[in-house]
């Protein structure tokens, strides 16, 4: 039981090649399955799986290199950590379930949905993309990989603090460094797996076009790494409905309030 967090388990159960998964549960009903981002883990879900318990069944694992899931490869591909989520749900006996993917978890989830898609009620992108990595980006998801063993603690600090809006680095400096905690636990093998399989990822928004449930973007109006024009555009193109809210790219923690309301207004639909 997490400390704090009535009827909210810690489970694990066989994963992917065997390794042991790491998940939270709570809640009953229909199954929403929560996926964090790159440097997270299934313990930022906590606030919002606290407000949501009773509305619906909720499930957040750490994903491959993160959090307490093994680092099983050199390459985390986004299929990888979409086989994991499957053996959670497989050993949770669940068939059908809407995935909430924020950042990297939002690749995961639609990774997910390409592969088995009669599983899939819908899909929220919470400051994600179904687009690949541009050029530029790929060049520096290559250079964290090369200075991650000696600059750890550099990188993790300046890629953590610039997920916010410029105005919350400064109001929300508490809370970031409690991010930049977590993010300092993911072991350096993990960020090179993920970096690399991030870097990897095809363009997907065929399988969000394609998707016969929900489909959502929760937007940043101010986020740094993905253009808010850019994914509005992108989902009145898909015909997707969409939330762009005030901060940056951890719309999450930034706008809390907003993004739990937004979330049952979604898995009411479901």
């Amino acid at each position: 039981v997490i400390p704090g967090m009535t009827g909210i388990l810690a489970v694990g159960s066989p994963g992917w090649a065997g390794e042991m998964t790491n998940y939270i549960k709570t809640g009953k009903g229909k199954a929403v399955v929560l996926l964090h981002g790159f440097l997270e883990s299934c313990q930022i879900w906590l606030p919002i799986m606290e407000k949501l318990k009773d509305t619906c069944c909720l499930i957040a694992p750490d994903l491959l290199g993160h959090g307490k899931a093994g680092v099983i490869s050199d390459v985390h591909s986004m299929e990888m950590m979409a086989d994991d989520v499957l053996s959670i749900l497989e050993n949770e006996k669940i068939s059908e379930c809407l995935l909430v993917g924020h950042s990297m978890g939002g690749y995961v989830s639609l990774a997910f949905a390409e592969k088995y898609p009669n599983m899939v009620k819908g899909i929220v992108l919470m400051n994600s993309t179904p687009l690949p990595d541009s050029d530029e980006k790929k060049d520096n998801r290559e250079k964290v990989v090369k200075i991650i063993d000696t600059e750890k603690v550099f990188f993790i600090r300046n890629a953590v603090t610039n997920l916010f809006s410029s105005e919350n680095q400064i109001l929300m400096k508490d809370t970031i460094e409690h991010f930049i905690d977590i993010a300092l636990k993911t072991p350096k093998q993990g960020i090179k797996a993920a970096s690399l399989g991030m870097k990897d990822r095809p363009n997907r928004v065929s399988v969000l076009n394609s998707l016969s449930g929900v489909k959502h973007f929760i937007i940043g109006k101010n986020d740094a790494l993905i253009p808010s024009d850019d994914l509005i555009e992108l989902a009145q193109n898909i015909k997707a409905s969409y939330s762009v809210l005030n901060g940056g790219h951890m719309s999450y923690v930034e706008n809390e309030a907003e993004t739990i309301e937004i979330l049952k207004k979604i898995i009411n639909e479901v």
